[in-house]
């Protein structure tokens, strides 16, 4: 697991990462550090989503508007990194399962979405959900039942 017993594990599929709206870039930042210190990781986020994501393993940084583009993006860099896996900072208004869709059956998949919006953060039936809080510079996960 990533942050310890009960938090989904870094092999291949989606994960939902679900926190509070003003939240969503700090906690974006702080998944790609801990997944780079992994394994390579690819970033999407929006270009004004602002990511201090210093991290000791490569750290790719995206902003595509179309699932199908990081697809592409995703494919062009395993062939260099292997064993890369996703942080996807879910734009708002789209639903997280239309961006795991295109990237979660070959990349483990990690979807940060902020929490309320429309019924974007519901997981899909096998897809594991983690409320997330921020306290400080310290964060804490709680994993939701399937």
């Amino acid at each position: 697991p990533l942050f310890g017993a009960g938090t989904p594990p870094l092999d291949t599929g989606a994960s939902l990462w679900l926190v509070a709206a003003p939240d969503r870039a700090a906690l974006t930042a702080h998944l790609a550090r801990a997944v780079a210190d992994r394994r390579p990781v690819l970033v999407q986020a929006p270009a004004d989503l602002v990511l201090d994501a210093a991290a000791r393993g490569p750290l790719f940084r995206a902003s595509f508007s179309k699932p199908e583009e990081l697809h592409d993006a995703a494919y062009d860099l395993e062939t260099p990194h292997p064993a890369l896996a996703l942080v996807i900072a879910v734009p708002e208004g789209e639903k997280a399962s239309e961006w795991a869709r295109e990237v979660s059956e070959d990349f483990p998949v990690l979807l940060v979405v902020a929490r309320g919006k429309g019924g974007a953060g519901s997981a899909d039936g096998g897809t594991t959900a983690v409320d997330c809080a921020r306290e400080g510079d310290a964060w804490s996960f709680q994993p939701q039942p399937k």
